[in-house]
């Protein structure tokens, strides 16, 4: 028989989760495990110091109902406090991904163009003016048939409101 590769077994079922904690978290969760490391060498691996602290707070839960606080949002933290609890980013924790492209925007020249014809004509219905852009060849969206159409009234609707907040209305 074959030695088992891997870590050993402890007797009980596991299965892998995976879970994204806070980087403030993370922190906390790196002193605890320091901290338990220097008092019993017996526990060696972040993953440990996460079970017990897991086990430790389902005891906590199940002695008592205890009310309910919500985690804070990364977007709830104001400046001044977000400065103040950073510290250097870890090497291994990933930045945040970048903010994709709406699927409904379009290049800002084509929407200072759409912005200077509705300069010359305010009072147009969406429906007209998407034709209006539409026979100008100024824009034309593509139908899932792949031919060529006006914009829809929905998309007019927030590129004009865009335009409008960049100033050009």
């Amino acid at each position: 028989m074959a030695a088992a590769k891997g870590r050993p077994r402890r007797g009980y079922a596991t299965v892998p989760v995976l879970v994204r904690f806070p980087v403030t978290m993370l922190e906390r969760i790196a002193a605890y495990h320091a901290q338990i490391v220097s008092q019993d060498w017996r526990l060696t691996s972040r993953h440990d110091a996460i079970l017990l602290l897991c086990e430790r707070g389902l005891q906590e839960v199940e002695r008592g109902p205890a009310p309910f606080t919500p985690p804070t949002a990364v977007a709830d933290i104001d400046d001044a406090t977000r400065n103040s609890q950073t510290s250097p980013p870890s090497p291994d924790i990933a930045p945040p991904p970048r903010k994709k492209r709406r699927s409904h925007a379009m290049p800002p020249r084509t929407l200072e163009r759409v912005a200077a014809e509705r300069r010359q004509h305010p009072a147009m219905p969406l429906k007209v003016f998407a034709e209006h852009l539409y026979t100008k060849n100024i824009y034309r969206a593509h139908g899932k048939n792949g031919e060529d159409q006006p914009a829809a009234k929905g998309f007019l609707y927030r590129w004009l409101k865009e335009a409008k907040e960049a100033g050009l209305l």
